[in-house]
Parts: C-alpha cells; structure tokens; sequence
C-alpha cells in the first residue's frame, strides 16, 4: 500500500481523513493518491494552508521537501524566535515525529 502524509495546522483538511495526532504538526494519512511536494508544489494544490510560507500565522519557520527522486519527504520546522513563538524544534518524516530544544536552530536528524 502507497501511503503519503500531508503535513497541516488545522484540525481537518477536506477531502482527507487525520489518521493521527502528531502534536503541533498532524500527520494526515493519504492512501488513494501520491501527494509528495515540496512547499511551494503543496500549496499550490492547496494541501498545505498558504500561512505556512511565512512564521506570522504560527510563530514557526516550516520546510518540506521531497526527494530529488520523489520517493521519499521530510519537513521541519523551527521557532521564528526562539523563546518567544517556541522552544522546540520538530523534524518530521515517514517514520514519525521528533522534537527538541536546540536554540532554535533545525532539529538534525542522524541516521
């Protein structure tokens, strides 16, 4: 089975089922079609809410990205300033939610 996951700050997103609860970032399970993307081809489709290009709406920097051979995402997202908007800093990808309190800075991820 192909399974994607939308990244999203709302409650819902139409059309589409929340599978589970991530925390700040919900993981939204998408089993009849591909929708990896990188931000810019996200909201473009209207998956992701426009506000995401900017920290204004949630105080937190975002990214997605999708792999050069389109199998494979990742997203982060960091506090837009450190102390104020958060403290932690949240990678998510295929296998599951990470977070920590690294000054504001991305969160690395070693393998």
């Amino acid at each position: 089975m192909n399974e994607s996951i939308l990244i999203t700050t709302s409650n819902a997103l139409e059309g589409y089922r929340v599978t589970k609860q991530l925390g700040l970032v919900r993981g939204i399970t998408v089993r009849s079609r591909s929708l990896f993307g990188n931000m810019a081809e996200l909201i473009g489709v209207g998956a992701v809410p426009k506000d995401l290009e900017t920290s204004a709406s949630t105080g937190y920097i975002f990214h997605i990205t999708r792999s050069a051979d389109g199998k494979t995402w990742w997203a982060s997202a960091e506090p837009a300033l450190y102390g104020r908007s958060g403290k932690l800093s949240f990678y998510l990808d295929a296998a599951g939610v990470r977070s920590g309190d690294v000054g504001g800075k991305p969160l690395v991820i070693k393998n």
